[in-house]
C-alpha cells in the first residue's frame, strides 16, 4: 500500500528505547572521545562502548525484523483480501455472463435459428420466451412476423395455384377452340393458339416468336388497325371491347377476311389486349350474296328497285343542297313479250342481260342502272342538269337497243326502247313525283309508236 501506517505500540516502545539507548550511546562516545583530548580511551571504556554498540545493533535488528514481518503480514493481508476480490470478481463474471446467456445470448441464438428456418421456407417457426422484457418483445414481434409471413405465403401458393388452374383452363379452352385466341403487348403475340396459326397458315413457334401484328394485317389496314389499339380502353381506365374487321394476310400472301374481337388487360404490369379471332371470309361472301340479293336483281345485276329509290333518295338530296338538277329515264322494252312468248323464259332472261350489259356499256360511271320490274329499267343521271343531255343518254341507250340480239344457238331477237325522259326538279321535286312522271313519259313514247324518246313536259303535267 501507499499509505504509511502508523508502528504498533510495542515497537513505538521498542523505537523510544532505541531512541535513549543511542542518546546514551551518543554522550558515552563523546565523553570518552573529548574527555581532555589528550588520552586515548582504555580497554574497560572501549568494550563498554563495544556492548553498547551492539545492545543498540541488536535492538534495531529486533525493531526491523518486526516492522518486515508486520509489513509481511500487511503483504499477505492485502493479497488475501485481492485474491478474494479477484475471486469474487470472476464469480460475478461468471454469474453475469450465465444471467446474459440465459436472458439475451440464448434467445438470440434461438432467433438466429428461427430466422434460418423461415429462409427455408419453415414458416410455423414459433421461438418460446416468456420474460416481456425487449428480447421478449424481440421474440414476440419475430412470432408474429413469422406468423404473417406463412399467412401471405400460403395465401400466395393458393392463388398461384388458382392461376395455374385458371391458365390451365384457359389454355385447355384456347386450344380446343374453333377460333384465333391471342394476347398481345407491344404489337407482339405472347400466346396464340393452334387454330390463330392454322388460319394464318403459320407454324405457332413462330407467330409468338418473329412475327407481329402488321406482319399479319394488309398493307391497306394498317392504318385502321393503329387507330383501333388505343381504343380498346375507355377514357375512363374502364376496359372497352372492340370489334374489328381487317383484311388479312396468310403466308402464302392471300388474303383474307379477318374478323377481332379484344378487349385491354394488364400483364406483368403493362397494358396488353386479349381477344379472339375468326375467319369471316365466307361469311363475308354469303352477306354479299344476301345484300345482292335483298339489293340487286340476280337475273342482270343491276340494283333493283328498292335501292334505285334509296340512291334517287340521296341524289335528290345533294341536288337540293347543291342546287343543281338531276335526270331520270323510265324505260321500258318493245316486245319483250313476244320474245318470251315465241323463244321462252330463258331467252327472255338471257336479252335483259344483254340489254343490261348494253346499256352499261354507253353510261357514265356516275351513271345508275337499275331494273325495277319484268321489263322496265331506271337510269339515275346526275350529271345530267337539263333535257338536252338526258335525251341524248337516252338516245344512244335507244339506238344500241334496237339492234339485233344474237343469241348462242344462233337465233336472233329483235326489239327496241320506249324512254320517258323527266328532270328534277323543273316538273318534280320528290322522287314519288319523278317515278310517276317518267313512268307517264315512258308510256307516251310507247302510245306514240314505241322506239322513240319522250320528255316530261309543263303541257304533259297540266293534262294530268
Amino acid at each position: 500500500s501507499d499509505q504509511i501506517r502508523r508502528m504498533t505500540p510495542p515497537q513505538q516502545l521498542k523505537l523510544e528505547e532505541i531512541r535513549i539507548a543511542w542518546q546514551r550511546y551518543r554522550e558515552d562516545i563523546e565523553s570518552a572521545l573529548l574527555r581532555d583530548g589528550t588520552s586515548r580511551p582504555d580497554a574497560r571504556q572501549m568494550g563498554a562502548l563495544a556492548e553498547s554498540s551492539q545492545s543498540l545493533l541488536d535492538d534495531v535488528d529486533q525493531l526491523m525484523v518486526s516492522l518486515i514481518k508486520e509489513m509481511h503480514r500487511e503483504q499477505e493481508s492485502e493479497l488475501t483480501t485481492a485474491y478474494l476480490l479477484l475471486v469474487v470478481d470472476i464469480l460475478f463474471l461468471c454469474g453475469t455472463w450465465l444471467i446474459v446467456r440465459r436472458g439475451f445470448v440464448r434467445p438470440v441464438l434461438r432467433l438466429a435459428q428461427g430466422s434460418r428456418e423461415l429462409a427455408n421456407g419453415n414458416y410455423q417457426v414459433h421461438i418460446e420466451h416468456r420474460p416481456n422484457d425487449e428480447v421478449g418483445q424481440l421474440v414476440d414481434a419475430f412470432n408474429d412476423s413469422a406468423r404473417r409471413i406463412g399467412t401471405l405465403i400460403g395465401n400466395l401458393e393458393q392463388e398461384h395455384l388458382n392461376l395455374m388452374r385458371a391458365e390451365s383452363m384457359f389454355r385447355g379452352v384456347a386450344e380446343t377452340s374453333a377460333v384465333g385466341v391471342y394476347i398481345i403487348q407491344d404489337h407482339k403475340f405472347v400466346f396464340a393458339n393452334t387454330r390463330l396459326a392454322q388460319m394464318f397458315g403459320v407454324e405457332q413457334h413462330r407467330l409468338l416468336e418473329s412475327l407481329g401484328v402488321f406482319d399479319l394485317v394488309a398493307e391497306g389496314d394498317h392504318d385502321l388497325l393503329e387507330a383501333n389499339v388505343p381504343k380498346r380502353l375507355h377514357p375512363d381506365g374502364r376496359i372497352e371491347g372492340l370489334a374489328s374487321e381487317y383484311q388479312a394476310r396468310r403466308k402464302d400472301g392471300s388474303l383474307f377476311d379477318l374478323a377481332v374481337y379484344g378487349s385491354g388487360m394488364s400483364l406483368n404490369g403493362r397494358p396488353a389486349k386479349i381477344g379472339i379471332a375468326m375467319d369471316i371470309t365466307e361469311r363475308k361472301a354469303a352477306e354479299e350474296v344476301i345484300r345482292k340479293l335483298a339489293f340487286y336483281d340476280r337475273m342482270t345485276g343491276l340494283p333493283n328497285r328498292r335501292m334505285m329509290e334509296d340512291r334517287l333518295g340521296q341524289l335528290i338530296a345533294l341536288a337540293k343542297r347543291e342546287e343543281r338538277k338531276l335526270s331520270l329515264l323510265f324505260i321500258d322494252l318493245d316486245k319483250f313479250k313476244a320474245v318470251n312468248d315465241q323463244h321462252g323464259h330463258e331467252a327472255g332472261d338471257w336479252l335483259l342481260a344483254q340489254v343490261a350489259s348494253r346499256m352499261g356499256s354507253v353510261l357514265r360511271e356516275s351513271d345508275t342502272a337499275s331494273r325495277i320490274g319484268g321489263d322496265e329499267f331506271v337510269i339515275l343521271l346526275p350529271d345530267a342538269g337539263n333535257a338536252e343531255d338526258a335525251v341524248v343518254v337516252a338516245e344512244k341507250i335507244r339506238l344500241i337497243l334496237e339492234q339485233p340480239f344474237v343469241m348462242d344457238n344462233g337465233v336472233t331477237l329483235f326489239i327496241s326502247s320506249s324512254i320517258g325522259v323527266v328532270i328534277y326538279p323543273d316538273l318534280a321535286d320528290n322522287l314519288r313525283d319523278l317515278l310517276r312522271y317518267g313512268d307517264e313519259a315512258m308510256y307516251r313514247a310507247k302510245r306514240g309508236g314505241r322506239n322513240a324518246v319522250e320528255v316530261f313536259t309543263l303541257l304533259q303535267l297540266t293534262e294530268n
